[in-house]
């Protein structure tokens, strides 16, 4: 099962999110589901024992697609927080960073994190194709004007390297995942 919440960057939880499960590969999702009040949601993906190699997308009205990829393949029961952008926030988000974002091209919202799952504040942020990630500070890191396809992205923190991994940046859209230092799925 994989469950989460989904958020409005800046304003709390969502309702009415269309979020969908998909197979890394596949065009068809395994499962869906909405978001209720709480901005809380809940599906069933069969497995067949293995983790899955996988996404899920988020969409809504009057918010930017959202695409979040774990750093490692999810286990049976996995529970993910997403949080999405309005168009406006995505502006000010741009704004901040001193970026005019590019119509076609991909956004990255990425968060190194430790072994616990917590934040790495000071951590470096890389991709590949290379795109310029800004940060805020906290542990965040967004990347504006990336090329859509296949992105490697990865993080270090003094001298740890962090566990690269793949996403699949889309144009047009926000894609999220953390960058831990080993594989690292969300908690069964």
């Amino acid at each position: 099962m994989i469950s989460g919440t989904i958020s409005d960057f800046l304003a709390g939880k969502l309702d009415s999110v269309k979020v969908q499960a998909f197979q890394t590969g596949t065009a068809s999702p395994i499962d869906s589901a909405i978001t209720d009040t709480a901005g809380k949601f809940s599906m069933t993906v069969t497995t067949g024992g293995t983790p899955l190699d996988g996404y899920v997308h988020a969409s809504k009205t009057g918010y930017i697609d959202t695409y979040a990829y774990p750093s490692a393949p999810l286990p049976a029961n996995a529970t993910i927080a997403i949080p999405m952008v309005t168009s406006g926030e995505f502006s000010l988000l741009a704004g901040q960073a001193g970026v005019t974002p590019v119509a076609g091209k991909a956004s990255l919202g990425l968060e190194p994190v430790d072994c616990t799952g917590a934040a790495v504040p000071g951590a470096l942020v890389y991709t590949s194709p290379s795109a310029q990630a800004y940060t805020n500070g906290t542990g965040d890191f967004f990347v504006f004007n990336a090329a859509p396809g296949s992105t490697d992205v990865s993080a270090s923190f003094q001298s740890h390297i962090f566990h690269t991994h793949t996403i699949v940046a889309v144009a047009d859209a926000v894609t999220i995942s953390i960058i831990a230092p080993g594989p690292l799925s969300p908690p069964e």
